[in-house]
């Protein structure tokens, strides 16, 4: 099965780093990516994927933040910083948190965490 993903990145290199490594992923399909949390927004809304990588520069947000609101709705989410997770202050669907810089092992780790959801969601009761 082949899951869609997107990236909500606004670093250059992160960006193309996270790219490489989906193309490098047979079951992961990059729909899209966007630089800023409103862009993101606008496309989530027209173009759903399956799997969000999502880049917090500034933590801890506000829970009020549209982004936020955004990250609320999303079932899957895997979230890059360079900031620790201690500094998430909100609660989200977070599959994995990932602190910079993202390794492959980091990578594969936290699609492991995903593809385990994803058999969880799926298995009947």
């Amino acid at each position: 099965m082949t899951y869609t993903c997107a990236i909500i990145e606004d670093e250059f290199l992160s960006e193309k780093l996270l790219k490489r490594y989906i193309h490098q992923t047979p079951f992961l399909e990059l729909s899209w990516t966007c630089n800023f949390a409103e862009e993101a927004i606008e496309i989530v809304s027209t173009q759903q994927v399956d799997l969000l990588f999502v880049d917090l520069q500034h933590l801890p947000i506000q829970p009020d933040d549209a982004l936020v609101q955004l990250l609320r709705e999303h079932q899957s989410i895997i979230i890059t910083s360079i900031y620790p997770k201690k500094f998430l202050n909100v609660a989200l669907n977070i599959v994995a948190f990932i602190e910079k810089p993202v390794t492959f092992e980091l990578f594969q780790d936290a699609l492991e965490r995903f593809m385990a959801k994803m058999e969880n969601d799926i298995t009947p009761s």
